[in-house]
């Protein structure tokens, strides 16, 4: 708990930071919400172009009564449930390099949770806003900042957008707001960052690194851990392949996370190390990991070459989502198709499956024969065939279309047809390493 609390102040501040850049009159008489700011506003400070100050408007609000002091100092008279208030819309854009919010505050009643809802042209909604916690009665002004480049990122910032401030879901009592404005991170104050992120990453580090869990996967393993306290920390894990050769795979996260790795079938002594910013590491855990047989998975899987696709709507993700009525369609480009698959390391394989298009019962065009070949390297002379031409039996949606052959070491497996007609379609393609796979298959003991 006492991690959570050093974090706290970073996590809150991480939240605040996209009130809107104002340019408009200042007081009652302030353009509201469905009202561009004039560009001529007497509080932007033309010396500093990296700051943009903010406007309330008093008739866009609900149970908030304001009054303008001058001097950039505003009076929130709160009375009632659900108080909020607007800001007054943006007249010009803010900079991706704008990413602090930040104002000083002054309150007679305990805000129970400030939201500020970051209004996409002056609409609020519950899926562009923060919520940012207590803020305690206070009798002297007290600086609240915050990191808004996740709603600039998401598309918030761009002229008509504007805030909702809500003090609360309800209140009594007076709050005082000052110099509320948007500006960009100093050096000085990218610096501190950092360092503050570095004191905490090093103290975490072996509370996270205990946190390690393991996964067997096919052919892999994933560990994972907990990490709920925003430190950015790399992990790499490391260990032999498939061919011998030591491989180590890293993700830098900042959250509970995890990372997959392979590709062995053996048991396999695996060693991950947790490690921060400045190379600061906790000391190795290893562990031996016994894999899994079966099918595998999917998303290690692309399409680097193919002999021709119809478009967009028939890719190859089609053949990999358990729906046969999506397919990969080819182009007209004659009877020969073919596609290579990449695994993106060496696995061991046994076995493919190729599942016809469920729809049509070779309509137009059906598959008669498919061959197989796999390679370590993706050039033509490296592939070696391990299923020569053999027939396809396109009367079958699912039945026989399960082709096993020689366990063996491939990166790449380039799969060939040859069709009745012009263009060819497949609606799902699975890989294979196990003793059965006909057992783990979820299509090969079916009859249709």
């Amino acid at each position: 708990m006492q991690f959570r609390k050093l974090l706290l102040p970073i996590l809150f501040a991480a939240g605040i930071l996209f009130l809107a850049a104002a340019c408009g009159k200042e007081g009652p008489d302030a353009p509201g919400p469905d009202d561009p700011q004039e560009e001529t506003d007497p509080q932007t400070e033309p010396d500093d172009p990296t700051r943009m100050d903010i406007l309330f408007r008093t008739p866009d609000s609900h149970n908030i009564a304001m009054s303008y002091l001058g001097n950039r100092e505003y009076q929130l008279d709160v009375d009632g449930n659900d108080p909020f208030i607007f800001s007054a819309r943006l007249f010009t854009a803010v900079s991706m390099d704008q990413v602090l919010l930040e104002f000083d505050y002054k309150s007679t009643y305990d805000i129970d949770n400030l939201q500020i809802y970051y209004a996409l042209g002056g609409s609020a909604s519950e899926e562009s806003t923060q919520r940012y916690g207590k803020l305690p009665a206070t009798d002297t002004y007290k600086h609240f900042q915050a990191d808004i480049l996740p709603f600039l990122t998401a598309g918030w910032g761009r002229i008509g957008d504007c805030l909702r401030f809500d003090p609360g879901s309800k209140g009594s009592g007076i709050l005082l707001i000052r110099n509320l404005r948007i500006r960009a991170i100093t050096e000085e104050e990218k610096r501190a960052a950092e360092e503050e992120a570095d004191r905490i990453a090093n103290e975490v580090l072996p509370i996270v690194a205990k946190s390690l869990a393991w996964t067997p996967e096919v052919e892999g393993a994933r560990v994972s851990w907990e990490n709920p306290y925003g430190a950015a920390l790399t992990f790499s894990a490391m260990f032999k392949d498939v061919t011998g050769t030591v491989r180590t795979v890293s993700k830098t996260s900042k959250t509970d996370d995890f990372i997959s790795f392979g590709a062995f079938t053996e048991p396999t002594q695996v060693s991950v190390t947790v490690s921060t910013r400045t190379g600061v590491a906790a000391d190795p855990v290893r562990k031996e990991v016994t894999p899994l047989t079966g099918e595998i998975p999917v998303d290690r899987m692309t399409f680097p070459r193919y002999s021709s696709i119809w478009n967009s709507w028939n890719g190859f993700d089609k053949m990999l989502d358990r729906n046969t009525d999506t397919y990969w369609h080819s182009d007209l480009t004659g009877s020969g198709q073919w596609f290579v698959a990449d695994l993106g390391t060496p696995h061991k394989v046994n076995a493919i499956e190729a599942i016809r298009r469920k729809s049509d019962a070779g309509y137009g065009s059906p598959i008669r024969y498919i061959q197989v070949s796999v390679a370590t390297e993706d050039k033509d002379d490296a592939y070696r065939i391990v299923v020569p031409k053999t027939n396809y039996h396109p009367s079958k949606v699912y039945a026989g279309h399960l082709y096993k052959f020689d366990e063996t070491v491939a990166r790449y497996i380039k799969v060939e047809f040859t069709t009745e007609g012009s263009w060819c379609h497949l609606a799902e393609f699975l890989l294979y390493y196990a003793t059965d796979p006909a057992s783990v298959s979820p299509y090969a003991k079916r009859t249709d």
